[in-house]
């Protein structure tokens, strides 16, 4: 006899949980505690700098551009503080969107897809943790 509102069946047990993952704590002192501190000091420089680099570079194809009239490829002397440069309009790049393609044509990315080598990452932890 089934009671309404209770099952009889089991619930199926699924995979098998993930092992938990490690979690290394830098002990105050250590090579470790050191590198990661240098690690935030210098991606906080190379932050500032690509943005002062960013503002300089587009700063200097604004120039040469007004000063070249227009052309869409125009050279920059060189001199003994800097090396010469080359502006030159590039038109933009092609690329097929893998998600497109893979939605609509799976056999073509099937046989054509390639993985890259792998490598270790550092990514920042979520949650503040």
């Amino acid at each position: 006899m089934n009671t309404p509102g209770i099952s009889t069946q089991q619930p199926s047990a699924g995979p098998p949980a993930p092992p938990p993952v490690p979690r290394v704590i830098p002990a105050p002192g250590t090579r470790l505690e050191q590198l990661l501190a240098q690690k935030q000091a210098a991606e906080d420089a190379v932050a500032a700098a690509k943005e002062r680099l960013a503002l300089i570079t587009d700063g200097i194809k604004a120039e040469v551009y007004a000063l070249g009239g227009g052309a869409k490829v125009v050279d920059v002397a060189g001199s003994a503080q800097w090396a010469g440069l080359r502006l030159r309009w590039h038109d933009g790049s092609w690329y097929v969107p893998a998600e497109t393609l893979r939605s609509r044509y799976p056999g073509v990315w099937n046989e054509l897809q390639k993985q890259q080598k792998g490598s270790w990452q550092l990514h920042p932890l979520g949650g503040g943790q």
